[in-house]
């Protein structure tokens, strides 16, 4: 009983995570006129995230970094979602 209830949670988790990870990584090739260095930007933003995640789940763990930056996403998300649209935050 407490595995399936574990399976659901982390799948839920990992499809979440996994679509708004997408979904922002194509998006992200409106940040700027060429989509390829809009692209790169975000690969070269990957990279010490990578360093940093090894650094943070050493020292807060698994539950309690998945809580804030699962709520960072969320509230991030919805700012954007209502902030208007224009060019003024686009990179040249």
């Amino acid at each position: 009983s407490i595995i399936w209830k574990r399976l659901l949670i982390c799948s839920f988790l990992w499809l979440t995570c996994s679509l708004v990870y997408y979904g922002l990584s194509i998006n992200s090739v409106s940040l700027s006129s060429n989509k390829y260095v809009s692209f790169m930007l975000v690969v070269l933003v990957e990279i010490p995230a990578y360093i940093v995640v090894v650094i943070v789940l050493d020292k807060y763990g698994r539950k309690k970094t998945m809580i804030v930056t699962y709520t960072t996403c969320a509230a991030t998300s919805l700012l954007f979602a209502f902030l208007p649209r224009s060019d003024l935050w686009s990179i040249p």
